[in-house]
């Protein structure tokens, strides 16, 4: 039994399908108290679910961080034209305190930093030394 609960919650799993005891159970058709007989197996969807939710904290954490890098980009890239300086991608980054490939992680970050001008790419002033 603990070794077909085992496989049924790696279905489970693998099909997207969080492999709580009431879905092991439903898979296994029987009782989800019966599950209860077997600590390891308990002790296993426990674990798995405290992953799961250790994962969706750190995706929330995440998107948080991109939803506030992505505003201090269009700050940093308004502040920037304001003084009548071009934006480029290294410009933006050092205004935001990070590095150009720190804020590429991000994938909306990244698109926003891909509408910039590239260092030393067109528009260039000329006698414009580095951009840092």
């Amino acid at each position: 039994m603990a070794s077909a609960a085992r496989v049924a919650a790696a279905e489970l799993e693998a099909r997207g399908v969080h492999a709580t005891q009431a879905a092991v159970a439903a898979t296994l058709g029987i009782a989800r108290r019966t599950l209860r007989d077997y600590p390891g197996v308990v002790a296993q969807l426990a674990e798995t679910a405290r992953r799961r939710r250790a994962a969706e904290a750190t995706a929330t954490a995440r998107a948080r961080r991109e939803e506030a890098l992505l505003a201090r980009v269009a700050e940093a890239r308004g502040w920037l034209e304001a003084r009548g300086e071009v934006a480029t991608q290294v410009r933006v980054a050092a205004r935001v305190g990070r590095t150009p490939a720190g804020l590429r992680r991000y994938p909306r970050v990244r698109a926003a930093l891909a509408r910039l001008r590239p260092p030393g790419g067109p528009g260039r002033r000329a006698g414009e030394g580095g951009d840092g």
